[in-house]
């Protein structure tokens, strides 16, 4: 929130990319599914989530490409939380500017 947007709206900006691809007409949304999902760290009896199978990269016209985990829009959603020092981590700032989220 400090940024003026809040978790909520970054999970939904991400979430429309993976339910409508070609939605925005400036951006190239690439997923990649897989037989296996991701777990959710936050839940003793793990169930299977939306998108907890996929990796999803998006690229803008000027080439700039950012990527997520599909299982992120849930952690983002419930947990405010975008990941840690890990290489799938999504900075919350840089998917803000990416997306010109306001």
């Amino acid at each position: 929130q400090r940024l003026g947007v809040t978790h909520q709206e970054i999970a939904d900006k991400l979430e429309a990319l993976i339910q409508n691809p070609r939605g925005d007409s400036s951006l190239k949304v690439e997923i990649t599914s897989y037989r296996g999902m991701q777990e959710d760290p936050f839940q003793e009896r793990w169930t299977p989530s939306n998108h907890s199978s996929l990796d999803v990269t998006v690229t803008n016209q000027q080439g700039n490409s950012i990527g997520f985990p599909g299982l992120i829009i849930k952690l983002i959603r419930e947990y405010q939380f975008f990941e840690g020092n890990v290489p799938y981590r999504l900075d919350p700032e840089r998917a803000i500017s990416f997306f010109g989220l306001k």
